[in-house]
């Protein structure tokens, strides 16, 4: 492994999603007036989701050794997902800070007076609950004026790469192989993923997320749906999340954690 690099595993899952997902991006826009087109939306929604996972893992500093380096590959991936990484890695750590809290967990399925939200009310709401707690945070923050600026110029220049591709007759190809797939991979899937791992838990240690134990879905998503051990271990390897499942199972039992 080389010293930059901190987990060999997920920098490899990095370096081959964003192969995978130039090759197929490249094949949809190239077959884009065909009949099948379409059905490139699913691996291109499939890819961004994978995306979401790997800038996950670089908020957490998983995959480098340096802080820096991290944060850096985040800045350069974020804009692929639609989304700026200083909102990304805020919001998130604030959701592991304050877990199933009301107000102040940006991702929670719990409504202010306690009640959990519809799950399909919860599915369309949850981007802006995060995206309003993250806008009221840098605007309270000491350094809100270029947090402030920052977060504005990256939401232009995003609508203005929209706007470009308006004026140059591409907006509907941008919207339908980009915009489309970054919204069902990173905005529907997650918040299905949001509702599997935190639905019905609570703020208590071992019961704020859901663990999914079914190898085949964790294989194909790298242990992610180990999820409470993410939680007691946000720093992780594929492999320690397994681990540090199969050592806690009594205290899982004991605990009466959401175990499925």
């Amino acid at each position: 492994m080389h010293a930059w690099i901190k987990d060999a595993q997920k920098f490899r899952i990095l370096l081959s999603t964003t192969g995978l997902y130039g090759v197929t991006l490249t094949a949809a826009l190239l077959w884009q007036d065909t009949s099948f087109a379409s059905w490139f939306l699913a691996p291109l929604s499939i890819l961004h989701l994978f995306f979401y996972g790997i800038i996950h893992e670089l908020t957490h500093n998983n995959i480098f050794t340096r802080a820096r380096t991290n944060v850096w590959v985040g800045h350069v991936l974020c804009p692929l997902n639609l989304v700026y990484f200083h909102t990304f890695k805020t919001v998130h750590l604030q959701h592991h800070r304050f877990v199933q809290i009301p107000e102040v967990d940006p991702v929670c399925t719990l409504k202010p007076d306690g009640t959990y939200y519809h799950p399909l009310w919860y599915m369309i709401v949850w981007p802006y609950h995060a995206v309003r707690w993250y806008v009221r945070h840098i605007t309270q923050h000491r350094d809100r004026q270029r947090l402030v600026r920052n977060y504005l110029l990256f939401t232009a220049g995003i609508y203005s790469l929209f706007a470009l591709g308006w004026l140059g007759g591409m907006l509907s190809t941008m919207l339908f192989f980009w915009a489309l797939p970054v919204y069902i991979g990173t905005v529907f899937l997650i918040g299905i993923r949001n509702l599997i791992e935190h639905y019905g838990c609570e703020a208590a240690r071992y019961r704020t997320s859901r663990t999914l134990t079914n190898r085949l879905l964790n294989t194909l998503t790298f242990n992610s749906f180990f999820h409470l051990e993410h939680h007691l271990m946000p720093t992780a390897s594929i492999t320690q999340l397994r681990e540090l499942h199969e050592r806690n199972r009594a205290l899982y039992r004991e605990k009466r954690a959401f175990i499925v």
